[in-house]
């Protein structure tokens, strides 16, 4: 799920996700970073509906499946509610539902057109979509059906094997098949991206809860070379072409799995049966189907597995007050855009599965040289901003989109549309639609700080690069985090300093961001008085009183940036809330904040690391390696040079040779040339070498 980075785990609703899957497997003694050969955190859809579903329950939320809006009700320019179609064992009913805020979160972005908002879709806006418009001529994103398919150990039941060539299994196919995945060794032709057995199952695997605890993979799904091309906006808009499109990606996915069983002779593979995909909308669907085309009737058994929707990678997208671009996050040639809106942070590359030219670009939003160039092994990811106004329509109210649906262009869409992003976005919309119902405003009127304050309380993070100096937990993270947002107290390669004075650059930009008047020649080293003093008078302009009552001597003592930034996150949260809400508020600095000691901010995933060394015996002393192994410690050689053997000794029992080189060849280090020179005695190790050396090891451990 987080291929764009696993520091993604560390923020809001996606993190307390992944605790909960590491939660569970960890009580079977399971490590769940199966995916991309022991690298990313997976999981089996079982799993991940359960726990979804506790997340929801623990919400209260009120939850149909099996439903469908099939009518939006509108007042004027503001929706008010929806008709939701919800089939039952008693069959079909509709529901009338008045709604505060409507949020389309599906799939395709369906309810857009029922609300009649703007959108995108493809390179076309909804108003071009015109009778003599030949929709199926502009390409989009590829979908994939994919399936999760596992080991038998006691052989594959006869009703799950593919014998026959299933429809559209042609010698083309076949060739397709071929040159992405056969039995021997890696043919090193990274063009067609040509895969053997083990590397293919390895690259989405799976946790198996069904097994003991294991450092083999006998469970993963089927999604690397079964996109179904061609896919265009014609799927998108018309309901008919769509289930077409549908049917015949499954199919291209039914006969990857002939493939596998026959061809490649993996007999003892098959779908999945365990993780309850045969529910009654996915039997009615096969129903419907087969009923249609009855020579697909031997493959029941095995297409009642599959997963009840596709996999789509784009999407309607609502036109908004903002458009994310491609050029926003840009992360090889530039820098992404620091919105002050931030209410999301991404990482993953901007990724699309075809219609990769011009011609099918949104040329008006993007550009040609903002393609991706992968086919030269560029693969360009890193933290870029998603803005606050991207989530607001340009016109309608009482309306909302999120998952892929919120206002991006196509470029965007490949960068957005992960499963970590969409959740913290959803988050961020989620807390929009609950804090304007609560304050009584439209979206457009909610200023966006009164979202960023509760995204931040909620422990998401919004502002990027990484602060290496203030630890998560510590009094100013969430202030530093919104100061810097806003532009303001910028750390300088990751150090916010934060008992070092406000210097007069800093003094000047933070006059330019708040409503003040820059004053010619500020020294560096502001009076806390002088600093209340000038948010005394920023405030009085924007309804919000200041006032400081510290002594002469509390008055007279420089204010630190972390003290700085403690006071300007309390001014820009309550100047959203006056600007929400039209009341005047007050910021009471009655007390001196003193700076917290500067601190390495140290990653819950890098805590777990620790722990689980700990119990394997790599490591003996956690705090040691939690305060040298970051981006701004520096950890003992000869220490080092022991964790390295003792993992060497772990990983490839009896093999003598030397740790590093043993380690280089099992993948937990690049090169063995640093490690040999720096891991010894009377030698040091950078902090953040050691830690992608301990993550390594982790992720390497049997």
């Amino acid at each position: 799920m987080d291929e764009g980075g696993t520091s993604v785990r560390e923020r809001g609703l996606y993190e307390e996700l992944v605790e909960r899957i590491e939660e569970h497997y960890g009580k079977k003694g399971i490590n769940p970073e199966t995916a991309y050969w022991w690298g990313h955190i997976g999981l089996e859809p079982r799993v991940g509906r359960e726990i979804l579903h506790r997340m929801l329950a623990d919400a209260k939320v009120d939850l149909a499946l099996r439903a469908t809006v099939v009518k939006v009700s509108k007042d004027g320019d503001r929706v008010t509610g929806a008709d939701v179609e919800v089939v039952t064992e008693k069959g079909k009913t509709t529901r009338s539902v008045k709604s505060g805020f409507l949020v389309d979160a599906t799939e395709w972005g369906d309810v857009l057109p029922l609300a009649g908002a703007r959108y995108r879709t493809g390179n076309l806006t909804s108003d071009q979509l015109t009778p003599d418009k030949k929709l199926e001529s502009i390409l989009i994103q590829a979908i994939t059906w994919t399936a999760v398919v596992k080991q038998y150990p006691n052989g594959v039941p006869e009703e799950l094997k593919v014998k026959s060539r299933p429809p559209g299994y042609t010698e083309k196919q076949e060739e397709s098949f071929t040159r992405t995945l056969r039995n021997g060794d890696d043919m090193g032709v990274p063009r067609e991206r040509q895969w053997t057995w083990h590397k293919f199952i390895g690259y989405r695997g799976m946790p198996d809860g069904t097994r003991p605890p294991q450092r083999v993979i006998t469970r993963t799904h089927l999604n690397f070379n079964n996109d179904y091309h061609p896919t265009t906006v014609r799927e998108i808009e018309d309901p008919a072409a769509r289930k077409n499109l549908e049917r015949n990606a499954i199919l291209k996915t039914l006969c990857l799995l002939h493939y596998i069983q026959n061809n490649l002779g993996k007999t003892d593979w098959a779908v999945a049966d365990d993780e309850g995909y045969a529910t009654p909308y996915n039997l009615a669907k096969l129903d419907e189907w087969l009923k249609e085309n009855p020579d697909l009737e031997p493959y029941r058994p095995v297409l009642k597995h599959f997963p009840v929707m596709a996999y789509a990678r784009e999407s309607r997208r609502m036109i908004g007050e903002y458009t994310l671009k491609a050029r926003d996050i840009e992360r090889e040639k530039g820098t992404p855009v620091l919105f002050p809106d931030s209410i999301a942070v991404g990482d993953y590359a901007v990724d699309l599965h075809g219609s990769m030219t011009p011609k099918y670009m949104e040329l008006d939003l993007d550009r040609a040289e903002d393609i991706p160039d992968h086919a030269s092994g560029k693969w360009i990811t890193g933290p870029f901003a998603i803005p606050y106004r991207s989530l607001i329509p340009e016109k309608l109210d009482g309306f909302l989109a999120a998952e892929k649906n919120f206002s991006q262009s196509k470029l965007g869409n490949g960068a957005t549309r992960l499963q970590p992003h969409t959740l913290l976005i959803g988050q961020a919309v989620g807390a929009t639609a609950a804090l304007s119902v609560k304050d009584g405003v439209q979206p457009r009127k909610l200023d966006a700080a009164v979202v960023q304050s509760a995204l931040l309380e909620a422990g998401d993070i919004l502002f990027y690069p990484p602060v290496k100096d203030i630890h998560a937990g510590n009094p100013e993270w969430n202030a530093v985090q919104l100061t810097c947002t806003h532009g303001m107290l910028l750390p300088v390669k990751g150090i916010f300093g934060p008992k070092q004075p406000v210097s007069a650059a800093q003094y000047a930009v933070i006059h330019e961001k708040l409503p003040g008047t820059v004053k010619p020649g500020l020294p560096d080293g502001v009076s806390r008085g002088a600093f209340a003093a000038f948010l005394k008078d920023a405030g009085a302009k924007v309804s919000v009183n200041v006032s400081f009552s510290g002594t002469d001597e509390e008055k007279s003592i420089t204010i630190t940036r972390s003290e700085a930034a403690l006071v300007i996150s309390d001014f820009i949260s309550l100047r959203g809330l006056a600007a929400t809400t039209g009341q005047p508020q007050s910021l009471d600095w009655t007390t001196v904040r003193p700076s917290s000691d500067p601190s390495a901010n140290i990653s819950p995933l890098m805590r777990k690391v620790v722990k689980r060394l700990l119990a394997a015996g790599i490591i003996t002393m956690g705090d040691y390696w939690l305060e040298t192994a970051n981006d701004t410690g520096r950890c003992d050689g000869g220490k080092v040079a022991i964790v390295m053997k003792r993992a060497a000794q772990k990983i490839a029992p009896g093999d003598t040779r030397e740790p590093a080189d043993i380690l280089v060849e099992k993948g937990v280090i690049s090169t063995a040339s640093y490690w040999k020179t720096h891991a010894k005695e009377d030698a040091f190790c950078a902090g953040q070498n050691v830690q992608a050396l301990l993550r390594g090891i982790d992720r390497k451990l049997p």
